[in-house]
């Protein structure tokens, strides 16, 4: 991990590119890579968990998942039942009869953003946003995007950010509550039942994009990303072809060793019965 600073700097010397745009040019470039290495594996930096209560589902059954949510590692419910993930066609036509496992899945994820307008106003490092829709006490919890930033910023209260934003000044900019493509969640019992559980979610998230000097990245490496962004500049804006593929294998090497470096903890799995119990041995 660190600063986005010195990651600019050292981007900057290679290239040797100073100028104002060239800069802003390697901030779009170092955020576009990040967020696409951010959403390879469940980096120690960004894992997270939370809880999903199903007495709250909508009318298919499902229960949204926060709007900066990469990947999920694993689902448990309170009896200490893991579930297992399926595609969404396994549930649907009711496979009971050879999967007798606890399973969760994804459901059509959210088409149309609850709240979209061009009169948002935030500026970076704020808390506090506005806008002119009237405001409902519903939206807590609920994630707002703002204009063209790749962040996802959860509500905390009125029109109050829980994390700082950071990019450029929006002034009756896009703005989006509940932004469209946030995932939505559904699980199913042994027999391909619906039931109102509560289950905690391990999960990786999407990082806030790097836009201060100061933010820090939360990879385990740098080198990585680096010759991604060199590799990006060199074969999109330099047609340096040649010097590019030379990037991006050493970029490949280096994000495997990344990814070795940050291993993805492997559940046992225990014997359990048809109901998901486990079955002890003595």
């Amino acid at each position: 991990m660190i600063p986005a600073g010195q990651l600019w700097d050292q981007i900057e010397e290679a290239v040797r590119r100073t100028a104002a745009a060239d800069v802003e040019e390697i901030m779009r470039a170092v955020n576009f890579e990040y967020y696409r290495i951010a959403a390879l594996t469940p980096w120690v930096g960004l894992r997270s968990t939370f809880s999903l209560d199903f007495t709250g589902k909508d009318s298919d059954n499902a229960m949204l998942l926060p709007a900066d949510l990469a990947g999920i590692e694993a689902v448990w419910d309170g009896s200490n039942k893991e579930y297992s993930f399926r595609n969404r066609a396994a549930p649907e036509n009711d496979i009971s009869y050879e999967d007798y496992t606890y399973r969760y899945f994804y459901e059509d994820p959210v088409a149309t953003a609850l709240v979209a307008a061009e009169n948002f106003n935030v500026s970076n490092g704020a808390t506090t946003y506005t806008h002119t829709a009237t405001w409902d006490a519903d939206w807590i919890g609920e994630y707002v995007r703002f204009g063209k930033g790749l962040g996802f910023y959860k509500i905390a209260s009125e029109d109050t950010l829980a994390v700082a934003y950071r990019g450029e000044q929006i002034t009756d900019g896009w703005g989006e509550i509940r932004p469209a493509g946030t995932k939505r969640l559904s699980v199913r019992d042994y027999i391909g039942t619906f039931s109102e559980v509560t289950v905690t979610v391990y999960c990786w998230k999407l990082p806030l994009p790097l836009w201060n000097e100061y933010d820090m990245m939360l990879l385990p490496g740098h080198e990585a990303l680096e010759l991604a962004v060199l590799a990006r500049i060199l074969g999109y804006k330099d047609r340096k072809p040649v010097e590019a593929r030379g990037y991006r294998g050493d970029y490949r090497q280096a994000i495997s060793s990344e990814i070795a470096a940050n291993p993805r903890p492997i559940t046992p799995k225990r014997p359990v019965d048809r109901q998901g119990t486990g079955i002890r041995f003595r």
